[in-house]
């Protein structure tokens, strides 16, 4: 299972070290002056981009989890589906 905090505001900078001993050790974590974004839990269910986008910090995060299904047309559907997501994430990773 993976996890998401997230605080946003004014000059958050000087709060970071206060905000990032709050949860445990986190997979990726993301700061400006008006966020703190910190994820963690299982590789698999945390999949996420950050770096400078047109000059600025910016990203994405999803978080996931793994589903059983019985399989069915619809869950073909949904598989397909995250199938092809989790492609398109990996070319912009």
């Amino acid at each position: 299972m993976s996890w998401v905090f997230a605080v946003i505001g004014q000059n958050l900078s000087p709060q970071v070290e206060i905000l990032s001993q709050i949860h445990t050790v986190p997979l990726v974590s993301f700061k400006t002056e008006t966020l703190y974004l910190a994820a963690g839990g299982l590789k698999q269910t945390c999949l996420h981009h950050f770096g400078l986008i047109d000059g600025k910090p910016g990203g994405w995060l999803v978080l996931r989890s793994f589903l059983r299904l019985q399989f069915t047309p619809r869950s073909a559907i949904f598989l397909r589906v995250m199938n092809e997501f989790e492609a398109c994430c990996a070319r912009y990773a």
